[in-house]
C-alpha cells in the first residue's frame, strides 16, 4: 500500500473527475439551454445565451424533429442553389466543423440544432410557414 496507494489515489480521482464531465454538461446546458428566434425573415440559433447563427427563411427547404438514440433536436435542410447565405454572429464558431458533425449524425440534412425538443420543432414550423 505504501508504493501503490498514492498512484491509486490520483488514478481514482482522475476517474471520478471524467466521470463528471457528462454530467457537468447537462446542467450546462440546463442552465443557458440552446435558443433560436425568429424576426420575421430568419431564424437565429443561440448557444449558451450567445448568438451563433442567422439562417433566411428563404434559404430553409425544410425543418424536421430527429431523435437518434440519446440525441435529439431540428435537422434543417436547406435549399439549393443557397438564395441566401448564413450568417455566422459568433467569430469563435466553427462552421465547418459544426457541418461535418451535423452530416455524421444526420445525414438526410444540412444542419443539426441539438437539444431542441418536439413542442420547440411545432414552435418554429408554425413561424416559417
Amino acid at each position: 500500500m505504501k508504493i501503490w496507494g498514492i498512484p491509486l489515489f490520483f488514478t481514482g480521482l482522475i476517474l471520478i473527475a471524467i466521470g463528471i464531465l457528462p454530467y457537468r454538461r447537462l446542467t450546462r446546458i440546463q442552465l443557458k439551454p440552446h435558443e433560436f428566434h425568429y424576426d420575421g425573415q430568419s431564424l437565429h440559433y443561440y448557444e449558451q445565451g450567445k448568438p451563433q447563427l442567422r439562417i433566411p427563411q428563404n434559404s430553409i427547404e425544410s425543418l424536421s424533429y430527429v431523435e437518434k438514440d440519446e440525441l435529439y433536436g431540428l435537422l434543417i435542410k436547406l435549399k439549393r442553389p443557397f438564395q441566401e447565405k448564413i450568417a455566422i454572429l459568433n467569430n469563435r464558431f466553427d462552421l465547418e466543423s459544426f457541418l461535418t458533425k451535423s452530416a455524421e449524425k444526420f445525414p438526410e440534412g444540412d444542419l443539426f440544432l441539438p437539444y431542441f425538443s418536439e413542442r420547440s420543432f411545432k414552435e418554429a414550423a408554425s413561424w416559417l410557414q
